[in-house]
């Protein structure tokens, strides 16, 4: 009986893991919601939202209107959101610098706001702010 981790095995418990939280997010959507995604796990909250409903997904980059991932080979670079991940775009969407986006979302101009954290206490307050290995 070997007592090494599995590595397959931990990489699933990884992913159910995150598959649970960012459902559950995705609960707190509403019909006609305007929704910020922030970086990482906060973009597959896209994913789950619920058949039949609008939701418009803003990002921090300047998007409002972002479409579902693309099709591979149809990606367009410079449609990215915060996470520097190419995404599509709906019809309708408007495009804003930064600081403009932030204002939107610190003004309460958006429905919700979904933040990726990498800690939170236990009070669910945001331990740190910085990603590893990024400036």
């Amino acid at each position: 009986m070997s007592t090494t981790p599995n590595k397959n095995s931990d990489k699933r418990k990884d992913t159910e893991k995150r598959d649970r939280i960012v459902k559950r997010v995705a609960k707190e959507l509403r019909d006609g919601f305007y929704v910020n995604l922030g970086i990482g796990m906060p973009t597959l909250v896209a994913n789950h939202v619920p058949p039949g409903m609008q939701v418009v997904l803003q990002s921090e980059n300047g998007m409002l209107g972002i479409g579902p991932y693309p099709i591979e080979g149809h990606e367009d670079p410079d449609l990215i959101n915060a996470g520097k991940e190419t995404v599509s775009e709906i019809p309708g969407t408007a495009y804003f610098d930064s600081a403009e986006s932030f204002a939107m979302i610190r003004g309460g101009h958006v429905d919700l706001s979904v933040l990726g954290a990498m800690e939170v206490d236990e009070h669910g307050n945001l331990a740190n702010w910085m990603i590893p290995a990024r400036w």
